[in-house]
Protein backbone atom coordinates (compact mmCIF):
# COMPACT_ATOMS: atom_id res chain seq x y z
CA UNK A 1 0.00 0.00 0.00
CA UNK A 2 1.49 3.34 -1.01
CA UNK A 3 2.22 5.57 2.08
CA UNK A 4 0.58 9.37 1.80
CA UNK A 5 3.05 11.98 2.31
CA UNK A 6 1.34 13.77 5.34
CA UNK A 7 2.96 17.12 4.31
CA UNK A 8 2.04 17.03 0.69
CA UNK A 9 -1.70 15.98 2.08
CA UNK A 10 -2.03 18.94 4.26
CA UNK A 11 -1.00 21.63 2.16
CA UNK A 12 -3.13 20.42 -0.75
CA UNK A 13 -6.43 19.87 2.36
CA UNK A 14 -5.36 23.82 3.15
CA UNK A 15 -5.56 25.02 -0.59
CA UNK A 16 -8.95 22.84 -1.09
CA UNK A 17 -10.46 24.61 1.81
CA UNK A 18 -8.53 28.15 1.63
CA UNK A 19 -8.81 28.81 -2.04
CA UNK A 20 -11.91 30.64 -3.12
CA UNK A 21 -14.34 29.06 -4.67
CA UNK A 22 -16.85 30.13 -7.45
CA UNK A 23 -18.74 33.61 -7.18
CA UNK A 24 -22.18 32.87 -5.65
CA UNK A 25 -24.85 35.44 -6.91
CA UNK A 26 -26.66 37.54 -3.86
CA UNK A 27 -29.82 38.76 -4.90
CA UNK A 28 -31.13 42.12 -2.49
CA UNK A 29 -34.36 41.81 -0.39
CA UNK A 30 -34.27 45.02 1.44
CA UNK A 31 -36.37 43.08 4.30
CA UNK A 32 -34.77 44.57 7.31
CA UNK A 33 -33.21 47.76 6.54
CA UNK A 34 -30.85 49.12 3.51
CA UNK A 35 -27.83 47.77 4.73
CA UNK A 36 -25.46 45.50 3.07
CA UNK A 37 -23.92 44.08 5.77
CA UNK A 38 -27.04 42.86 7.39
CA UNK A 39 -27.82 39.07 5.83
CA UNK A 40 -31.58 39.28 6.09
CA UNK A 41 -30.85 41.82 3.27
CA UNK A 42 -30.23 39.29 0.33
CA UNK A 43 -30.94 36.36 -0.20
CA UNK A 44 -28.47 34.05 0.78
CA UNK A 45 -26.31 35.86 3.25
CA UNK A 46 -23.74 38.82 3.07
CA UNK A 47 -22.12 39.13 -0.10
CA UNK A 48 -18.36 37.82 -0.10
CA UNK A 49 -15.14 38.94 -1.99
CA UNK A 50 -15.84 37.95 -5.92
CA UNK A 51 -19.79 37.49 -5.50
CA UNK A 52 -22.20 38.29 -8.06
CA UNK A 53 -24.48 41.36 -6.92
CA UNK A 54 -28.25 41.77 -8.28
CA UNK A 55 -31.08 44.23 -7.73
CA UNK A 56 -34.35 42.95 -8.66
CA UNK A 57 -37.51 44.67 -9.01
CA UNK A 58 -39.49 45.00 -5.61
CA UNK A 59 -43.22 44.81 -5.42
CA UNK A 60 -43.84 47.16 -2.47
CA UNK A 61 -40.70 49.54 -2.10
CA UNK A 62 -38.20 51.19 -3.97
CA UNK A 63 -34.72 49.29 -4.11
CA UNK A 64 -32.72 51.51 -1.57
CA UNK A 65 -29.31 50.15 -0.41
CA UNK A 66 -25.81 51.25 1.09
CA UNK A 67 -22.32 49.81 0.92
CA UNK A 68 -21.31 49.19 4.45
CA UNK A 69 -19.14 46.22 3.90
CA UNK A 70 -15.19 47.28 3.48
CA UNK A 71 -14.02 49.67 1.00
CA UNK A 72 -12.59 48.34 -1.72
CA UNK A 73 -14.57 45.06 -1.41
CA UNK A 74 -14.52 43.06 -5.48
CA UNK A 75 -17.46 42.08 -6.85
CA UNK A 76 -17.50 39.91 -10.40
CA UNK A 77 -20.57 41.87 -11.78
CA UNK A 78 -23.98 43.62 -10.46
CA UNK A 79 -27.13 43.80 -12.12
CA UNK A 80 -29.88 46.76 -11.97
CA UNK A 81 -33.59 45.59 -12.61
CA UNK A 82 -35.20 48.14 -10.46
CA UNK A 83 -36.70 51.38 -11.85
CA UNK A 84 -35.49 54.04 -9.18
CA UNK A 85 -33.07 52.17 -7.86
CA UNK A 86 -31.18 54.21 -5.32
CA UNK A 87 -27.51 52.31 -4.59
CA UNK A 88 -24.56 53.65 -2.79
CA UNK A 89 -21.97 54.00 -0.17
CA UNK A 90 -18.35 52.91 0.35
CA UNK A 91 -16.05 52.35 -2.84
CA UNK A 92 -16.14 48.94 -4.65
CA UNK A 93 -13.81 47.15 -7.16
CA UNK A 94 -15.43 45.95 -10.10
CA UNK A 95 -14.68 42.79 -12.00
CA UNK A 96 -15.17 41.17 -15.56
CA UNK A 97 -18.61 41.07 -15.11
CA UNK A 98 -19.13 45.01 -15.37
CA UNK A 99 -22.26 46.52 -15.05
CA UNK A 100 -26.03 45.07 -16.35
CA UNK A 101 -28.50 47.44 -16.23
CA UNK A 102 -32.18 46.56 -17.57
CA UNK A 103 -34.23 49.29 -16.61
CA UNK A 104 -36.42 50.66 -19.60
CA UNK A 105 -36.77 54.59 -19.74
CA UNK A 106 -39.73 55.67 -18.38
CA UNK A 107 -39.86 59.64 -17.56
CA UNK A 108 -37.12 61.69 -17.80
CA UNK A 109 -37.97 62.42 -14.30
CA UNK A 110 -36.52 58.88 -13.11
CA UNK A 111 -33.14 58.03 -13.11
CA UNK A 112 -30.68 55.35 -10.98
CA UNK A 113 -28.08 56.25 -8.94
CA UNK A 114 -24.71 53.71 -8.85
CA UNK A 115 -23.02 56.63 -6.91
CA UNK A 116 -20.64 54.20 -4.86
CA UNK A 117 -17.48 56.60 -3.10
CA UNK A 118 -16.05 55.07 -5.98
CA UNK A 119 -15.54 52.20 -8.58
CA UNK A 120 -12.58 51.05 -9.61
CA UNK A 121 -12.23 48.05 -12.41
CA UNK A 122 -10.57 45.28 -11.90
CA UNK A 123 -10.57 43.67 -15.12
CA UNK A 124 -11.55 45.09 -18.52
CA UNK A 125 -15.54 44.92 -19.00
CA UNK A 126 -18.32 45.85 -20.96
CA UNK A 127 -21.17 47.68 -19.80
CA UNK A 128 -24.64 46.60 -20.86
CA UNK A 129 -27.85 45.50 -20.58
CA UNK A 130 -31.37 45.79 -22.10
CA UNK A 131 -32.70 49.40 -20.27
CA UNK A 132 -32.23 52.40 -20.84
CA UNK A 133 -33.03 54.80 -17.86
CA UNK A 134 -30.66 57.27 -17.08
CA UNK A 135 -28.45 56.15 -14.71
CA UNK A 136 -25.94 58.32 -12.67
CA UNK A 137 -22.39 56.62 -11.78
CA UNK A 138 -20.17 57.41 -9.13
CA UNK A 139 -16.73 58.83 -9.47
CA UNK A 140 -14.51 55.77 -11.72
CA UNK A 141 -11.51 54.74 -12.06
CA UNK A 142 -10.93 52.99 -15.16
CA UNK A 143 -7.20 51.84 -13.63
CA UNK A 144 -5.54 50.89 -16.90
CA UNK A 145 -8.31 48.52 -18.09
CA UNK A 146 -10.38 48.62 -21.20
CA UNK A 147 -14.30 49.52 -20.64
CA UNK A 148 -16.46 49.30 -23.62
CA UNK A 149 -20.13 50.71 -23.52
CA UNK A 150 -22.89 48.76 -25.19
CA UNK A 151 -26.82 48.60 -25.95
CA UNK A 152 -28.90 51.61 -25.01
CA UNK A 153 -27.30 52.27 -21.68
CA UNK A 154 -27.01 55.84 -20.39
CA UNK A 155 -24.71 56.88 -18.22
CA UNK A 156 -23.79 60.08 -15.84
CA UNK A 157 -20.39 59.84 -14.39
CA UNK A 158 -19.58 61.93 -11.74
CA UNK A 159 -16.53 61.68 -12.43
CA UNK A 160 -13.89 59.56 -14.50
CA UNK A 161 -10.07 58.72 -13.78
CA UNK A 162 -7.17 56.96 -14.17
CA UNK A 163 -5.61 55.79 -17.76
CA UNK A 164 -7.08 52.86 -20.04
CA UNK A 165 -9.25 53.00 -22.91
CA UNK A 166 -13.30 53.58 -23.15
CA UNK A 167 -15.01 52.78 -25.83
CA UNK A 168 -18.96 53.62 -26.53
CA UNK A 169 -20.92 51.65 -29.12
CA UNK A 170 -24.69 52.41 -27.91
CA UNK A 171 -26.57 53.47 -30.24
CA UNK A 172 -29.42 55.61 -28.88
CA UNK A 173 -27.33 55.03 -25.62
CA UNK A 174 -25.03 58.39 -23.01
CA UNK A 175 -22.14 58.84 -21.98
CA UNK A 176 -20.95 61.86 -20.05
CA UNK A 177 -18.91 62.99 -17.25
CA UNK A 178 -19.39 66.24 -15.34
CA UNK A 179 -15.78 66.10 -13.80
CA UNK A 180 -12.70 64.21 -15.88
CA UNK A 181 -9.20 63.60 -14.86
CA UNK A 182 -9.26 60.93 -17.26
CA UNK A 183 -6.07 60.73 -19.30
CA UNK A 184 -6.91 57.41 -21.61
CA UNK A 185 -8.31 56.76 -25.22
CA UNK A 186 -11.81 56.99 -26.18
CA UNK A 187 -13.10 55.33 -29.34
CA UNK A 188 -16.70 56.47 -29.81
CA UNK A 189 -18.75 54.23 -32.53
CA UNK A 190 -22.07 55.27 -31.78
CA UNK A 191 -24.11 57.88 -29.53
CA UNK A 192 -22.84 60.58 -28.27
CA UNK A 193 -20.36 61.17 -25.84
CA UNK A 194 -20.31 64.28 -23.07
CA UNK A 195 -17.24 65.58 -21.50
CA UNK A 196 -18.15 68.21 -19.32
CA UNK A 197 -15.46 69.95 -17.77
CA UNK A 198 -11.91 68.19 -17.06
CA UNK A 199 -9.49 66.42 -19.57
CA UNK A 200 -9.26 63.54 -21.57
CA UNK A 201 -6.71 61.98 -23.98
CA UNK A 202 -7.15 60.84 -27.60
CA UNK A 203 -10.44 60.81 -29.17
CA UNK A 204 -11.51 58.65 -32.26
CA UNK A 205 -15.27 59.32 -33.31
CA UNK A 206 -16.37 56.92 -36.21
CA UNK A 207 -19.66 57.48 -37.79
CA UNK A 208 -22.29 55.23 -38.16
CA UNK A 209 -23.05 55.99 -41.96
CA UNK A 210 -25.92 58.72 -41.34
CA UNK A 211 -24.70 61.65 -40.09
CA UNK A 212 -26.27 64.22 -37.03
CA UNK A 213 -25.19 64.93 -33.47
CA UNK A 214 -27.09 64.10 -30.35
CA UNK A 215 -29.19 67.26 -30.69
CA UNK A 216 -29.76 66.14 -34.59
CA UNK A 217 -30.85 62.68 -34.32
CA UNK A 218 -30.79 61.30 -30.01
CA UNK A 219 -27.85 59.91 -30.24
CA UNK A 220 -28.25 57.66 -32.97
CA UNK A 221 -24.85 58.48 -34.83
CA UNK A 222 -21.07 58.62 -32.94
CA UNK A 223 -20.51 61.85 -31.26
CA UNK A 224 -18.31 63.69 -29.25
CA UNK A 225 -19.54 66.76 -27.32
CA UNK A 226 -17.31 68.79 -25.23
CA UNK A 227 -18.25 71.67 -23.32
CA UNK A 228 -15.44 73.95 -20.73
CA UNK A 229 -13.10 70.21 -21.31
CA UNK A 230 -9.76 69.56 -22.28
CA UNK A 231 -9.09 66.62 -24.96
CA UNK A 232 -5.54 65.30 -26.87
CA UNK A 233 -5.67 64.97 -30.62
CA UNK A 234 -9.63 64.51 -31.75
CA UNK A 235 -10.00 62.73 -34.92
CA UNK A 236 -13.95 62.18 -36.38
CA UNK A 237 -14.11 59.34 -39.42
CA UNK A 238 -16.98 59.13 -41.60
CA UNK A 239 -20.06 60.76 -40.79
CA UNK A 240 -19.50 61.23 -37.11
CA UNK A 241 -20.12 64.80 -35.36
CA UNK A 242 -18.18 67.34 -32.98
CA UNK A 243 -19.73 69.46 -31.01
CA UNK A 244 -19.01 72.39 -28.82
CA UNK A 245 -21.11 73.84 -26.17
CA UNK A 246 -20.13 76.94 -25.32
CA UNK A 247 -22.18 77.81 -22.37
CA UNK A 248 -19.46 76.42 -20.34
CA UNK A 249 -16.59 78.06 -21.72
CA UNK A 250 -14.20 77.58 -24.31
CA UNK A 251 -12.90 73.92 -24.99
CA UNK A 252 -9.32 72.65 -25.93
CA UNK A 253 -7.53 69.85 -28.17
CA UNK A 254 -4.77 69.11 -29.37
CA UNK A 255 -5.09 68.30 -33.14
CA UNK A 256 -8.06 68.10 -35.20
CA UNK A 257 -8.79 66.24 -38.46
CA UNK A 258 -11.72 65.43 -40.06
CA UNK A 259 -11.21 61.69 -42.04
CA UNK A 260 -13.75 61.82 -45.26
CA UNK A 261 -15.47 59.12 -46.32
CA UNK A 262 -18.66 58.67 -49.07
CA UNK A 263 -22.71 57.79 -47.07
CA UNK A 264 -22.94 61.34 -45.11
CA UNK A 265 -20.16 64.18 -43.79
CA UNK A 266 -18.94 64.57 -40.61
CA UNK A 267 -20.40 67.48 -38.69
CA UNK A 268 -18.71 70.17 -37.11
CA UNK A 269 -21.46 71.88 -34.76
CA UNK A 270 -21.69 75.24 -32.56
CA UNK A 271 -24.49 73.95 -30.48
CA UNK A 272 -25.02 76.47 -28.22
CA UNK A 273 -23.19 79.60 -26.21
CA UNK A 274 -21.92 82.93 -27.13
CA UNK A 275 -18.38 82.77 -26.35
CA UNK A 276 -15.92 84.59 -28.62
CA UNK A 277 -13.79 81.72 -28.87
CA UNK A 278 -15.18 77.72 -29.70
CA UNK A 279 -11.96 75.56 -29.38
CA UNK A 280 -8.44 76.19 -29.20
CA UNK A 281 -6.05 73.97 -30.81
CA UNK A 282 -2.49 73.24 -30.16
CA UNK A 283 -1.82 71.34 -33.48
CA UNK A 284 -2.67 70.67 -37.22
CA UNK A 285 -6.49 71.06 -38.31
CA UNK A 286 -7.59 69.35 -41.24
CA UNK A 287 -11.57 70.10 -41.99
CA UNK A 288 -11.94 67.33 -44.71
CA UNK A 289 -15.04 68.87 -46.25
CA UNK A 290 -16.66 68.65 -42.61
CA UNK A 291 -20.56 69.87 -42.33
CA UNK A 292 -20.38 72.95 -40.51
CA UNK A 293 -23.75 73.59 -38.19
CA UNK A 294 -23.76 76.93 -36.29
CA UNK A 295 -26.85 76.75 -34.14
CA UNK A 296 -26.90 80.27 -32.16
CA UNK A 297 -27.35 83.38 -34.37
CA UNK A 298 -23.99 84.69 -34.66
CA UNK A 299 -24.64 88.52 -34.06
CA UNK A 300 -20.62 89.43 -33.50
CA UNK A 301 -17.43 88.36 -34.53
CA UNK A 302 -16.12 84.40 -33.30
CA UNK A 303 -13.51 82.11 -33.76
CA UNK A 304 -14.33 78.70 -34.20
CA UNK A 305 -11.19 77.11 -33.97
CA UNK A 306 -8.00 79.17 -32.42
CA UNK A 307 -4.67 77.79 -33.14
CA UNK A 308 -2.58 78.26 -30.19
CA UNK A 309 0.65 76.02 -31.51
CA UNK A 310 2.60 76.01 -34.90
CA UNK A 311 -0.16 73.90 -36.21
CA UNK A 312 -2.03 75.12 -39.33
CA UNK A 313 -5.42 74.26 -41.36
CA UNK A 314 -5.44 72.51 -44.15
CA UNK A 315 -9.13 72.14 -45.83
CA UNK A 316 -12.26 73.63 -45.98
CA UNK A 317 -15.85 72.86 -44.62
CA UNK A 318 -18.02 71.38 -47.52
CA UNK A 319 -18.80 74.29 -49.84
CA UNK A 320 -17.34 77.59 -47.78
CA UNK A 321 -14.34 78.59 -49.72
CA UNK A 322 -12.26 81.00 -47.75
CA UNK A 323 -14.47 84.21 -48.04
CA UNK A 324 -17.37 83.26 -48.73
CA UNK A 325 -20.53 84.14 -47.38
CA UNK A 326 -23.53 82.29 -46.02
CA UNK A 327 -26.76 82.16 -43.86
CA UNK A 328 -27.31 81.64 -40.12
CA UNK A 329 -29.88 83.38 -39.15
CA UNK A 330 -27.99 86.33 -40.41
CA UNK A 331 -25.49 86.50 -42.98
CA UNK A 332 -21.62 85.42 -42.02
CA UNK A 333 -18.58 85.68 -43.35
CA UNK A 334 -16.19 82.43 -42.96
CA UNK A 335 -12.51 83.24 -42.91
CA UNK A 336 -9.27 80.27 -42.28
CA UNK A 337 -7.04 83.19 -41.51
CA UNK A 338 -8.02 84.76 -38.72
CA UNK A 339 -6.32 86.24 -35.98
CA UNK A 340 -2.15 85.13 -36.17
CA UNK A 341 -3.31 83.67 -39.96
CA UNK A 342 -4.61 80.37 -38.77
CA UNK A 343 -7.74 80.97 -36.64
CA UNK A 344 -11.12 79.95 -38.53
CA UNK A 345 -13.25 82.97 -37.74
CA UNK A 346 -16.96 83.75 -38.65
CA UNK A 347 -17.94 87.50 -39.33
CA UNK A 348 -21.52 89.17 -39.36
CA UNK A 349 -21.88 90.89 -43.09
CA UNK A 350 -23.22 94.02 -42.75
CA UNK A 351 -23.53 95.13 -46.69
CA UNK A 352 -26.39 93.89 -48.81
CA UNK A 353 -25.93 90.05 -50.00
CA UNK A 354 -28.83 88.06 -51.50
CA UNK A 355 -30.00 84.85 -49.97
CA UNK A 356 -29.52 81.91 -52.69
CA UNK A 357 -31.75 78.17 -52.69
CA UNK A 358 -29.79 75.23 -53.75
CA UNK A 359 -31.56 71.78 -54.97
CA UNK A 360 -30.33 68.86 -56.20
CA UNK A 361 -31.73 65.70 -57.76
CA UNK A 362 -29.92 62.37 -58.88
CA UNK A 363 -30.74 60.27 -61.67
CA UNK A 364 -29.06 56.30 -61.55
CA UNK A 365 -27.89 55.61 -64.94
CA UNK A 366 -27.73 51.27 -65.12
CA UNK A 367 -23.67 50.47 -66.38
CA UNK A 368 -21.46 47.81 -65.67
CA UNK A 369 -19.76 47.22 -63.90
CA UNK A 370 -20.58 49.94 -61.19
CA UNK A 371 -23.21 52.18 -61.34
CA UNK A 372 -23.25 55.83 -62.37
CA UNK A 373 -25.73 58.86 -61.31
CA UNK A 374 -26.39 62.23 -62.81
CA UNK A 375 -26.15 64.74 -61.00
CA UNK A 376 -28.56 68.11 -61.46
CA UNK A 377 -28.32 71.42 -58.92
CA UNK A 378 -30.56 74.20 -58.99
CA UNK A 379 -29.62 77.47 -57.81
CA UNK A 380 -32.12 80.26 -57.18
CA UNK A 381 -31.90 83.55 -55.76
CA UNK A 382 -34.78 86.38 -55.29
CA UNK A 383 -32.94 88.94 -56.99
CA UNK A 384 -30.03 88.98 -59.10
CA UNK A 385 -28.87 85.71 -61.57
CA UNK A 386 -26.78 82.92 -59.96
CA UNK A 387 -23.18 82.71 -61.14
CA UNK A 388 -20.04 80.99 -60.32
CA UNK A 389 -19.65 77.41 -59.52
CA UNK A 390 -21.16 74.74 -57.82
CA UNK A 391 -18.97 71.90 -55.91
CA UNK A 392 -20.49 68.57 -56.13
CA UNK A 393 -19.71 65.96 -52.96
CA UNK A 394 -20.33 62.49 -52.20
CA UNK A 395 -20.16 61.77 -47.99
CA UNK A 396 -17.43 64.19 -47.67
CA UNK A 397 -15.56 62.88 -50.90
CA UNK A 398 -15.41 66.00 -53.15
CA UNK A 399 -16.13 65.23 -56.74
CA UNK A 400 -15.67 68.16 -58.69
CA UNK A 401 -17.19 71.75 -59.37
CA UNK A 402 -19.37 72.65 -62.51
CA UNK A 403 -20.11 76.44 -63.41
CA UNK A 404 -24.19 77.53 -62.92
CA UNK A 405 -25.63 77.81 -66.59
CA UNK A 406 -27.95 80.59 -67.04
CA UNK A 407 -31.03 78.76 -66.44
CA UNK A 408 -29.16 78.32 -62.76
CA UNK A 409 -28.80 74.58 -63.26
CA UNK A 410 -25.24 72.95 -62.97
CA UNK A 411 -24.69 69.19 -63.70
CA UNK A 412 -22.20 66.16 -62.77
CA UNK A 413 -21.98 62.60 -63.83
CA UNK A 414 -19.90 60.36 -61.22
CA UNK A 415 -19.59 56.68 -60.90
CA UNK A 416 -20.88 55.13 -57.28
CA UNK A 417 -20.48 52.30 -55.16
CA UNK A 418 -23.75 50.25 -54.04
CA UNK A 419 -24.76 51.09 -50.75
CA UNK A 420 -26.05 54.79 -48.84
CA UNK A 421 -24.66 58.18 -50.39
CA UNK A 422 -25.67 61.57 -49.56
CA UNK A 423 -24.84 64.14 -52.55
CA UNK A 424 -24.36 67.39 -51.62
CA UNK A 425 -24.29 70.31 -54.35
CA UNK A 426 -23.01 73.29 -52.64
CA UNK A 427 -23.03 77.05 -54.42
CA UNK A 428 -20.21 78.68 -53.74
CA UNK A 429 -22.06 81.84 -54.12
CA UNK A 430 -20.52 85.26 -55.55
CA UNK A 431 -19.42 89.13 -54.99
CA UNK A 432 -23.37 89.71 -54.65
CA UNK A 433 -25.24 86.23 -53.47
CA UNK A 434 -24.85 84.02 -50.12
CA UNK A 435 -23.87 80.05 -50.35
CA UNK A 436 -25.96 77.76 -50.07
CA UNK A 437 -26.28 73.64 -50.47
CA UNK A 438 -28.94 70.85 -51.25
CA UNK A 439 -28.36 67.35 -51.13
CA UNK A 440 -30.19 64.52 -52.07
CA UNK A 441 -29.96 60.29 -50.94
CA UNK A 442 -29.50 57.70 -53.32
CA UNK A 443 -28.99 54.05 -52.19
CA UNK A 444 -28.49 50.66 -54.05
CA UNK A 445 -29.31 48.13 -51.97
CA UNK A 446 -27.05 45.68 -50.38
CA UNK A 447 -28.75 42.41 -48.65
CA UNK A 448 -27.23 41.54 -44.87
CA UNK A 449 -23.99 39.58 -44.59
CA UNK A 450 -22.81 38.33 -41.50
CA UNK A 451 -18.97 38.64 -40.52
CA UNK A 452 -19.15 37.88 -37.36
CA UNK A 453 -21.65 34.78 -36.11
CA UNK A 454 -23.34 35.01 -32.56
CA UNK A 455 -20.39 32.73 -30.39
CA UNK A 456 -21.60 29.75 -27.85
CA UNK A 457 -20.55 30.57 -24.76
CA UNK A 458 -20.45 28.56 -20.95
CA UNK A 459 -21.85 29.97 -18.26
CA UNK A 460 -22.55 28.92 -14.50
CA UNK A 461 -26.12 28.68 -13.36
CA UNK A 462 -27.75 32.76 -12.93
CA UNK A 463 -24.92 34.69 -14.43
CA UNK A 464 -25.88 36.40 -17.39
CA UNK A 465 -23.99 36.64 -20.70
CA UNK A 466 -23.93 38.68 -23.57
CA UNK A 467 -23.63 37.82 -27.36
CA UNK A 468 -23.15 39.86 -30.33
CA UNK A 469 -23.93 39.60 -34.40
CA UNK A 470 -21.69 42.03 -37.25
CA UNK A 471 -23.24 42.65 -40.49
CA UNK A 472 -22.09 44.75 -43.41
CA UNK A 473 -25.62 45.81 -45.00
CA UNK A 474 -27.37 49.08 -46.43
CA UNK A 475 -28.41 50.60 -43.23
CA UNK A 476 -30.63 50.88 -41.14
CA UNK A 477 -30.36 47.87 -39.83
CA UNK A 478 -33.00 45.72 -37.80
CA UNK A 479 -32.12 42.74 -35.08
CA UNK A 480 -34.18 40.58 -33.74
CA UNK A 481 -33.03 37.76 -31.57
CA UNK A 482 -35.17 34.37 -31.09
CA UNK A 483 -34.80 31.82 -28.47
CA UNK A 484 -34.62 28.10 -30.50
CA UNK A 485 -32.73 26.54 -33.22
CA UNK A 486 -32.02 29.20 -36.06
CA UNK A 487 -35.07 29.48 -38.37
CA UNK A 488 -37.50 28.81 -35.29
CA UNK A 489 -39.00 32.10 -35.09
CA UNK A 490 -41.97 30.90 -32.99
CA UNK A 491 -39.87 32.40 -29.71
CA UNK A 492 -38.70 36.02 -30.23
CA UNK A 493 -37.34 37.91 -27.17
CA UNK A 494 -38.89 40.86 -26.33
CA UNK A 495 -36.98 43.87 -26.60
CA UNK A 496 -33.90 42.21 -28.14
CA UNK A 497 -33.56 44.19 -31.11
CA UNK A 498 -29.95 45.37 -30.99
CA UNK A 499 -26.69 44.20 -32.25
CA UNK A 500 -25.93 42.49 -29.18
CA UNK A 501 -28.60 40.38 -26.84
CA UNK A 502 -27.78 39.94 -22.98
CA UNK A 503 -30.57 37.35 -21.76
CA UNK A 504 -31.70 37.30 -18.49
CA UNK A 505 -29.81 35.13 -15.88
CA UNK A 506 -30.34 31.73 -17.24
CA UNK A 507 -31.12 28.24 -15.25
CA UNK A 508 -30.31 25.42 -18.03
CA UNK A 509 -28.78 25.51 -21.11
CA UNK A 510 -30.74 27.52 -23.94
CA UNK A 511 -30.26 27.78 -27.80
CA UNK A 512 -30.59 31.38 -29.72
CA UNK A 513 -30.16 32.81 -32.55
CA UNK A 514 -30.82 36.24 -34.55
CA UNK A 515 -32.46 37.77 -37.81
CA UNK A 516 -30.59 40.87 -39.37
CA UNK A 517 -32.23 42.68 -42.15
CA UNK A 518 -32.01 45.70 -44.27
CA UNK A 519 -34.60 47.32 -47.03
CA UNK A 520 -33.15 44.57 -49.30
CA UNK A 521 -33.47 40.99 -47.48
CA UNK A 522 -32.86 39.35 -44.44
CA UNK A 523 -29.79 36.49 -43.37
CA UNK A 524 -30.47 34.49 -40.10
CA UNK A 525 -27.69 33.57 -38.03
CA UNK A 526 -26.38 29.96 -36.83
CA UNK A 527 -27.66 28.88 -33.27
CA UNK A 528 -25.32 29.92 -30.37
CA UNK A 529 -25.70 28.24 -27.41
CA UNK A 530 -25.24 29.30 -23.86
CA UNK A 531 -24.44 26.14 -21.67
CA UNK A 532 -25.09 26.40 -18.32
CA UNK A 533 -23.08 24.81 -15.15
CA UNK A 534 -24.56 24.72 -12.09
CA UNK A 535 -22.82 26.25 -9.64
CA UNK A 536 -20.66 25.21 -6.72
CA UNK A 537 -21.53 26.44 -2.61
CA UNK A 538 -18.95 28.70 -1.28
CA UNK A 539 -17.05 27.01 1.33
CA UNK A 540 -15.27 29.54 4.55
CA UNK A 541 -12.36 30.36 4.37
CA UNK A 542 -9.85 29.50 7.02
Amino acid sequence: MTRINRSAFALLLVMLVCSPMTAATRTWTGAVSDRWSDGRNWDDGVPLDGDDLVFPILSNRLTVSTNDLAAGTLFRSITVNAPGSRIGGNGIVLGAGGLILNVPFLTSLIHGDLTFASITLADSQTWRGRGSEFTHIGPTNINGKTLTITDAVRLDFVSLGGTGAIIEESPFGFLGTDSSAYAGAITVNAGPALIGGGTAGDVNVIGRGYGGDAQADAGANASLELSGANVGNVTVTGSGAFSLHGNSGTSYAGSLAFLPTTADPAWFVIADGSIPVACNVTSDVALGNALLIVRPNVNAAITLIHEQGAGRVTGTFMGLPEGAVFGNGNLVRISYAGGGGSDITLTPVSTGFTTTTTTIAASILPSSPGQLVSLSATVTAAAGTPAGLVSFYDGGIFLGSSPVGLSGNAFLTTSFEPGPHLFTAAYLGSATLAASQGNVRVSICVPPILTQQPASQSILQGQVVTLAVQANATPPLSFQWYEGFSGDTSKPVPGATSQTFTPAALMTTTPFWVRVSDDCGSVQSATAFVVVRQSRRRTVSH
